[in-house]
C-alpha cells in the first residue's frame, strides 16, 4: 500500500512556500482552501489550552478559521509542529490548536470530529472510511516508520522465525500491530494462532525486551531507533525498505 502516512496539502495561488514545507495532515471536512490569509504567527500555545490567550482572541477577531490538529507525540508529528511554530497554518487562514491523544484513539478522533485534521496510516482509517466517515486524503509525509524488531538474544532473524513467539505492541489495533499482522500474513503465518501479541506502553518496551517478557516488538519512531542504538534488537522487517510492505 503506497503513501502509508497520508497527508493533505493546503494550497493557495498566493503561497510561494515550497510544497515540501506545507503542513501534512489528513483533512476531514476542513475546507481550508480559500481561507483568509494572515502573516502573523500561530497561537503560541501548543498544549491546546487557549483560555485567556490574547493571540487566540486576535486570531478569532481577524477571521481565521479555528481548527484542532491531532497528534500522538511521535517523530512523525514533527512536520505538524514545524507548521505550527513557523506560522504555516496561520498563513493558510487557520488558527490551529494542537491536541494530543493516545495512538489507539486515532481511528476514532478524526471520524468523530474530535479533531479536524491529523496525519496517520491509511490502514488505520480504512474501516472508518468504509463506514462512511468523511475523510479526505491528499498527500503523503514519508514512506513509513514502522518496524518489527526482535531481541538480539532471541535468535529471530526472519518473520517466519516469529512463529510461537511473543510480540509487544502499544495496543491491539494500533499501526505497529497492524503492520506486524501484515508482515506475518505476507510470510504465511496466522497472526491469531502463530504468535501472541502483548500490549506494552511504548516507554516500557525496552524493559519488556530486557526482562525477557517478549521476544519481539512492533514499534515506530523514535522507539525503533532507540532500541537499535542500545543494541537490544535487530530489525526483522522495516516498512521503509522491505518488500512487499515497503511504502
Amino acid at each position: 500500500m503506497k503513501g502509508i502516512h497520508e497527508t493533505a496539502t493546503f494550497e493557495s495561488s498566493e503561497s510561494h512556500r515550497p510544497a515540501g514545507l506545507v503542513p501534512g495532515v489528513l483533512i476531514s471536512a476542513l475546507a481550508c482552501c480559500g481561507c483568509k490569509k494572515e502573516t502573523a504567527g500561530n497561537n503560541p500555545n501548543p498544549a491546546g489550552n487557549s483560555a485567556g490567550n490574547p493571540g487566540t482572541t486576535q486570531s478569532v477577531s481577524s477571521g481565521l478559521k479555528k481548527v484542532k490538529i491531532g497528534y500522538v507525540g511521535l517523530t512523525c508529528d514533527a512536520d505538524l509542529f514545524v507548521a505550527f511554530e513557523k506560522g504555516f497554518f496561520r498563513d493558510e487562514g487557520l488558527d490551529a490548536e494542537m491536541v494530543k491523544f493516545p495512538w489507539v484513539n486515532c481511528a476514532t478522533r478524526l471520524p468523530w470530529g474530535k479533531v479536524d485534521a491529523t496525519h496517520h496510516l491509511v490502514m488505520f482509517l480504512l474501516k472508518p472510511i468504509e463506514q462512511g466517515a468523511d475523510i479526505q486524503m491528499t498527500g503523503a509525509v514519508h514512506r513509513g516508520c514502522l518496524r518489527v524488531q526482535a531481541s538480539v538474544a532471541s535468535g529471530i532473524k526472519t518473520v517466519a522465525d516469529l512463529k510461537g513467539k511473543r510480540i509487544a505492541v502499544p495496543q491491539i489495533g494500533t499501526p505497529p500491530y497492524v503492520f506486524a499482522v501484515r508482515a506475518l500474513i505476507a510470510a504465511g503465518l496466522d497472526p491469531k494462532k502463530d504468535v501472541e501479541f502483548k500490549p506494552f506502553p511504548p516507554g516500557e518496551t525496552e524493559l519488556a525486551i530486557k526482562n525477557g517478557l517478549v521476544d519481539a516488538v512492533g514499534d515506530s519512531e523514535p522507539i525503533g531507533t532507540i532500541l537499535l542504538k542500545k543494541g537490544l534488537v535487530r530489525n526483522v522487517v522495516d516498512q521503509a525498505t522491505d518488500a512487499p510492505l515497503q511504502g
